[in-house]
């Protein structure tokens, strides 16, 4: 296994009793009891905070295998004593083994999933659905590569075997419907109980170099949508390719936060990045749940801003990992002026080759200032 870097690890609530015993064995079981990767490189780890002293606390993984460039993400759920470890999303039916977040997304119907995407920049962002007839001509053009596959290739990427080379198709093999996520970090978001506002589940958010964002329930492993950002549409056709060699796309670390827009609502924003697979970063807002609206009403309502089609100069390959705090990032703030930003390094990589900050304002015109 690779070397976890200590940041990679969500905080474990200091009141519960000494965690650090528990989380060990817990990673030991985890590790062992869930082998649905030939060679499994572990990448990240998350976990749900504790909120009492007996409080069980949810331990999350995400990994990759480098001879099929597949993902997963497993879960477990750490009880204080000496009881057994458990699982958090059950069984497999035809196997001893723990479901994650592949196998269950393996064994979805791929036409039932939420895939949004977007096109166009600042003001005239549209949120829409990831398919054929949604798309902008370019992402259309992109898709197609030049030989008229693209409706093809895009039920592919939304996970249809029926193209692929084992079953007469003339597309590559997969090992799973979920690829491999190597830079990119796994981030918990808690559950909302609040009466007066639109419960959400605990969710899980992960970069893969399949092309897109995945959000999957912390409860159930279910994935809730994935996002493909304009940046990735450059590297989805060579995803299909028999003789495809590993590209990095969406493979920065998300994060998210809360702000409060001008109507005194609160909101929750998840960013993304391209990390090493290319320039910018999109923000969707994830506050209420996906399932409350159809698919367009959902891709219109929570896609905010993307910045990914690498237009602006100034704006490189955002590689650095999120800033922690014990209430998750501050990233996203208010600042002197009463207004809301995203405040991040410009990353490498941009056209002038000139380190910066980036100050992403989230509302009103949503201005882009710049400090060098």
């Amino acid at each position: 296994f690779e070397t976890i870097p200590p940041d990679a690890v969500a905080r474990v609530d200091s009141s519960a009793t000494d965690p650090a015993p528990r989380l060990v064995d817990a990673i030991d079981t985890l590790l062992s009891q869930s082998q649905g990767l030939s060679t499994q490189t572990v990448t990240s780890l998350a976990a749900s905070t504790a909120t009492g002293m007996s409080a069980p606390v949810s331990l999350f993984a995400a990994r990759f295998d480098a001879q099929r460039w597949s993902g997963e993400v497993a879960a477990q759920l750490i009880s204080d004593g000496e009881g057994p470890r458990v699982p958090l999303w059950g069984q497999r039916e035809d196997a001893a083994l723990p479901h994650t977040s592949a196998s269950l997304l393996d064994k979805r119907d791929p036409a039932t999933r939420i895939i949004l995407t977007s096109s166009g920049a600042g003001s005239a962002i549209a949120g829409t659905p990831f398919r054929w007839t949604q798309l902008s001509p370019w992402q259309q053009s992109a898709l197609a590569a030049g030989d008229e596959l693209g409706p093809q290739r895009l039920d592919y990427l939304r996970g249809e075997h029926a193209f692929e080379q084992s079953n007469g198709g003339g597309f590559r093999n997969r090992g799973s419907r979920q690829a491999d996520s190597v830079n990119a970090g796994l981030w918990h978001l808690p559950g909302t109980q609040d009466a007066s506002a639109p419960r959400r589940e605990p969710m899980l958010f992960v970069g893969s170099n399949g092309g897109m964002l995945h959000a999957f329930s912390a409860s159930t492993g279910v994935e809730a949508f994935g996002y493909v950002p304009q940046g990735a549409y450059a590297g989805l056709a060579a995803l299909t390719r028999p003789g495809y060699r590993h590209q990095y796309l969406v493979d920065g670390s998300p994060w998210t936060a809360q702000m409060v827009d001008q109507s005194g609502r609160s909101r929750t924003l998840v960013a993304g990045f391209m990390g090493a697979g290319g320039r910018g970063y999109f923000v969707l807002d994830v506050t209420d749940p996906i399932g409350s609206q159809n698919e367009a009403a959902a891709a219109a309502r929570m896609v905010v801003l993307d910045t990914t089609a690498g237009e602006d100069p100034d704006i490189g390959r955002i590689t650095a990992a999120p800033v922690r705090e014990p209430a998750g990032t501050w990233q996203l703030a208010r600042l002197n002026n009463g207004r809301w930003a995203m405040v991040i390094g410009n990353g490498y990589g941009s056209e002038r080759a000139q380190a910066g900050l980036v100050i992403q304002f989230l509302d009103g015109r949503g201005e882009l200032p710049k400090l060098e």
